[in-house]
């Protein structure tokens, strides 16, 4: 089963109000709807098959690698839904995508392992960055997924060591269960 955690320091630090865990965390109070469909992203998430950098289980449609399943809307019907989504421009960053009537909400997040005294750890997903997109607003996926992909690109540069990700999500890594 693969983890899921939250990214403690943004890249850059001007990037801190839209940290995963900030986004979540002020959603998840205010939204039941959001909340309910984060949990079923993340449990469809930690049965993933993540295999040389990528999550196996996503299927190419339409020129995107996505993943998606039937999700309940506000009315109680079930339709299919794109949850998570491959983001072409990036190598590393992918989004969960909770979409609701007026509010597109998208959780960034890509995945590594660590190396602890020569023993690589299992994969597991950091949750980057959350924002709503909103028309007339502007979008922040692209700076935001670019940080994303450099904080996992760092990850990579120094061997998937344990000590430098906790740079990224701190001593005690915020995980969600």
């Amino acid at each position: 089963m693969n983890e899921t955690y939250f990214l403690n320091q943004p890249n850059p630090p001007a990037t801190q109000q839209q940290l995963a865990i900030n986004f979540f965390t002020e959603q998840f109070r205010k939204d039941r709807s959001f909340a309910e469909t984060f949990i079923l992203i993340i449990d469809h998430m930690k049965k993933f098959t993540l295999t040389n950098n990528q999550i196996t289980d996503l299927v190419y449609h339409n020129g995107e690698w996505i993943y998606s399943i039937q999700v309940q809307n506000l009315m109680g019907m079930y339709r299919p839904s794109i949850i998570i989504k491959k983001l072409n421009k990036f190598n590393h960053t992918y989004e969960m995508r909770i979409n609701q009537t007026y509010y597109k909400h998208r959780i960034l997040f890509c995945f590594t392992s660590y190396v602890e005294d020569s023993v690589t750890s299992e994969d597991f997903f950091i949750l980057s960055y959350g924002f709503s997109k909103m028309d007339n607003e502007k979008d922040l996926t692209d700076d935001l997924a670019q940080s994303t992909d450099y904080i996992k690109e760092n990850i990579l540069l120094n061997d998937n060591e344990k000590s430098n990700i906790n740079n990224w999500l701190g001593e005690e890594w915020n995980e969600f269960t």
